[in-house]
């Protein structure tokens, strides 16, 4: 292979890539707006400023319009829009004057969080110091933690309230036998060590517990705010979801294209050697996506606010840049295999689009790894770049050991080689029949 010959190709490729407007606009524009998005809608609040905390919204039903259950059911309303937390609403509940499938449809479309229904019996429980309810609550949603969170709460709240209830009539009845100790003891002596607990009970029933709430911050987050951070980790993530557009979707139209459109054709009658042209669109792929990799990180440093752990002097940057150079040929051998698996440049994207798609959703992409269902987790824990995302992230945000990330980091690697071998084994393969006709 002779070196100014692929210098030649690398040249031409990139120059008639970037002339074109359609391809600026989708290798650069759209990271920046995609970025800034996630950025506006998802990244946490600066420090200062009060962050938006969504609160429940409760729907109180009782099974019937007596004058007891309608005051229960005041009762629990009170005491919920009463429920704070640092400060902030928990609760925002209203008795509803509805049958209860009505109020399980305004649950199904939005119009609350939560429906607690009261049976006829709540009142008569209630006197028998037990708490009976029946908490109707979404299921099925895009937003698996806030279902979590509407049904814990609504319930914890109950349970509280169940606990206050035996509190007060404990109380209630302690307090005279407490009142009249001396007296019980002088009658029967075996019981002055009862009676200690109860008066011990009695001090302590309605603040027994000394919690202290330490908020810690992620390693190498300890000083300022976290936003910078979290804005890193997308800055990442979107870096890594523009080498699935622009390598596996931009390389398999590109590379089915120049056989469809009978580009080689032209090019292999000069003295262009088919393997000169594999290494010199290899690596002018790599260089269009270097592009758009250092203006997006542009982008999320000076304007949007990203910070990492690392710089460019740290030890560990040469292993963040190898890791994302593997993941920009990953996907460029991923493109290449489907544009040479493949017939027509609509077949290839049509299969570069059921590739990138579920990637982004399932791999932990859009959303962080730990907020993906179970199922979804256990794919992006062996997608190969999701593997090299998350090593990155590993180091570049949290300072991670390298120790920590090697074998996803030598997994990937793997998958990549193999990836690269397979695609121009298939590409001499599918040179050769070409020439041949």
């Amino acid at each position: 292979m002779r070196g100014r010959t692929i210098y030649r190709i690398v040249v031409s490729y990139l120059k008639m890539s970037f002339r074109d407007k359609t391809v600026l606009f989708w290798s650069v524009m759209f990271p920046l707006l995609l970025l800034t998005f996630i950025v506006f809608l998802f990244a946490p609040k600066p420090v200062g400023e009060q962050a938006t905390v969504k609160t429940v919204s409760v729907m109180v039903v009782p099974a019937r319009q007596t004058s007891d259950l309608i005051e229960l059911a005041k009762e629990y309303v009170k005491y919920m829009n009463l429920t704070e937390f640092n400060g902030q609403k928990v609760f925002i509940a209203e008795v509803a004057n509805v049958a209860l499938d009505v109020a399980v449809e305004m649950l199904r479309n939005g119009s609350c969080d939560v429906v607690l229904y009261l049976p006829e019996d709540a009142v008569d429980e209630m006197r028998n110091f037990t708490v009976v309810a029946k908490v109707y609550v979404l299921t099925g949603t895009p937003n698996i933690v806030e279902e979590q969170m509407n049904e814990m709460l609504i319930v914890n709240f109950l349970h509280q309230t169940g606990m206050y209830l035996i509190h007060g009539v404990v109380d209630y009845a302690v307090t005279p036998i407490i009142s009249n100790s001396s007296k019980i003891i002088r009658v029967e002596p075996r019981l002055a060590e009862s009676i200690g607990i109860l008066r011990v009970v009695k001090e302590v029933m309605w603040n027994n517990t000394k919690v202290e709430v330490v908020r810690v911050k992620p390693k190498g987050a300890e000083e300022g705010d976290i936003r910078p951070y979290v804005i890193g980790w997308m800055t990442v993530s979107v870096i890594f979801m523009q080498y699935m557009f622009s390598g596996i979707l931009g390389g398999a139209s590109s590379t089915s294209r120049m056989f469809e459109k009978r580009y080689l054709e032209r090019i292999f009658s000069t003295r262009v050697s088919p393997m000169e042209i594999f290494v010199g669109l290899l690596i002018s792929w790599i260089a269009s996506l270097t592009v758009p990799t250092m203006v997006c990180l542009a982008w999320g440093i000076l304007v949007l606010g990203a910070k990492f752990t690392i710089t460019p002097l740290s030890p560990e940057f040469p292993v963040v840049v190898l890791l994302v150079l593997i993941g920009a040929i990953l996907s460029i051998s991923i493109g290449l295999l489907v544009g040479l698996l493949v017939r027509s440049t609509e077949a290839a994207s049509v299969v570069a689009n059921l590739i990138v798609w579920p990637s982004m959703m399932l791999g932990g992409f859009w959303l962080p790894r730990f907020m993906l269902p179970e199922f979804a987790r256990v794919i992006s824990e062996i997608h190969p770049l999701s593997m090299l995302l998350y090593s990155t992230v590993d180091i570049a945000l949290y300072k991670r050991p390298l120790t920590a990330i090697l074998v996803p980091a030598v997994t990937a690697t793997v998958v990549t080689v193999v990836a690269l071998t397979l695609s121009s084994i298939l590409y001499r393969r599918r040179v050769t029949k070409y020439l041949e006709r």
